[in-house]
């Protein structure tokens, strides 16, 4: 027995096929019980490896059926053509194996395309006197919206934190944040460094504390 017929080959066969009874029923209503079995098993076996029906392979079919040679020969000679190579195909199914196959491949290409797409929209290129950077563009627009101050930090230290968890998924939580946090600054030279803001909310989650929770983490120490 060949490894062919135990290992079909994925990339070339198909799992399902569109399968028209009233078509099927119809073309084979001459044949025996058994010839229907045998006919509708070599058409799964077409779909399935996406190869013809090798000649020198009928009798392993046979058995394989668990039907005779001469009903495997029968059924080929009536319902499939011949090959260049003295195989038997059916242009239905090459032709729907083909289409199958085109159609995963453009959806691959496609889907790598958009990938490619999506990654470039989202980062923005950054050029300054450190040289030239690709940030991600929900950091850029966080940092960039935050007020000039001495202390503000270089803008790359920040985005190995900002990266490094993943802050672009809540980027909009992180931007209330840093705003509320600049709303109670009174003396921006005592502001801190973008990099310790960013550390600061990590340990709080970006949780913007309102005027009661703060009310009473001031006053938690009265009894």
């Amino acid at each position: 027995m060949s490894d062919r017929m135990e290992k079909y080959k994925k990339e070339k066969g198909m799992h399902y096929f569109n399968f028209v009874m009233n078509d099927f029923f119809a073309d084979s209503s001459y044949l025996t019980p058994l010839q229907t079995y045998t006919y509708f098993r070599l058409i799964c076996e077409c779909y399935r490896s996406g190869e013809s029906i090798r000649c020198n392979e009928l009798k392993y079919y046979s058995r394989k059926f668990g039907t005779s040679l001469e009903d495997v020969q029968l059924v080929l000679h009536d319902f499939f053509e011949l090959d260049n190579d003295g195989n038997y195909f059916q242009r239905r199914i090459q032709k729907t194996i083909d289409m199958y196959h085109s159609k995963q491949n453009n959806s691959s290409k496609g889907g790598k395309a958009s990938a490619a797409k999506k990654s470039t929209e989202d980062y923005a290129v950054v050029r300054s006197a450190r040289g030239i950077k690709r940030y991600l563009k929900g950091f850029v627009e966080v940092f960039d919206g935050l007020p000039e101050y001495s202390n503000k930090g270089y803008q790359h230290a920040g985005y190995k934190v900002w990266k490094d968890n993943n802050l672009e998924e809540i980027k909009t939580e992180v931007n209330v944040w840093l705003k509320k946090y600049f709303e109670s600054v009174s003396d921006m030279k005592y502001a801190k460094s973008f990099v310790t803001l960013l550390k600061d909310g990590l340990d709080v989650g970006f949780k913007v504390e309102s005027n009661a929770d703060k009310y009473a983490r001031e006053t938690s120490f009265i009894k």
